[in-house]
């Protein structure tokens, strides 16, 4: 009888270690997913706070536009690498007006990861829970994941969601997008 429980025991353990080790991200997509959710959606959805606190903290900025397309429209970018012990990482920050409509997108783009495990990851964080949308591209072979994400303890609403594109033919990234729309009087 106790080399029953004794076998038990020890087949409860090694379950309990292989479904451990299951669930644990890889450096490569938590250490990313860790820069987006400091900056994407802890912080607040900011263009200006996004640029100063990269600009301090000295990542390299390789892209900055500033487009003009009339009265009241107008949208900025930044992006910048950021390194990491598991490969570098782009963060970006766009600012868009639109008349009323401002919108401001907080995103990472993370090279040669698996697309279904930087989902899985998303989808684990209660703040986003299941994909509310999956659309295929053209290809059939990539597609764009949409959560509806949550604000501190707001709802989820249709003006906050975060937006992934994996798998996309000639796309060796998968690109991680937080986008925040308000009403402005700008």
């Amino acid at each position: 009888m106790m080399k029953r429980f004794a076998a038990l025991e020890i087949f409860i353990a090694t379950l309990a270690v292989s479904c451990a080790c299951r669930a644990e991200v890889p450096e490569q997509i938590s250490a990313p997913l860790a820069v987006f959710d400091s900056y994407c959606l802890t912080a607040s959805p900011d263009f200006g706070a996004i640029d100063r606190r990269a600009t301090a903290a000295e990542y390299q900025m390789f892209q900055e536009r500033n487009t003009p397309f009339g009265p009241g429209q107008s949208l900025r970018q930044k992006n910048w690498l950021i390194p990491l012990p598991s490969g570098a990482i782009s963060l970006s920050a766009e600012e868009g007006f639109n008349a009323a409509l401002h919108v401001v997108v907080c995103g990472i783009s993370i090279r040669n990861v698996d697309g279904a495990e930087v989902e899985a990851a998303l989808s684990a964080d209660p703040r986003l829970g299941v994909p509310v949308k999956r659309t295929p591209d053209t290809s059939g072979k990539g597609s764009s994941i949409a959560w509806l994400a949550r604000l501190g303890a707001a709802v989820p609403a249709e003006d906050s969601q975060v937006l992934m594109v994996r798998d996309a033919p000639g796309l060796p990234s998968v690109i991680v997008n937080f986008i925040f729309r308000t009403r402005s009087d700008r």
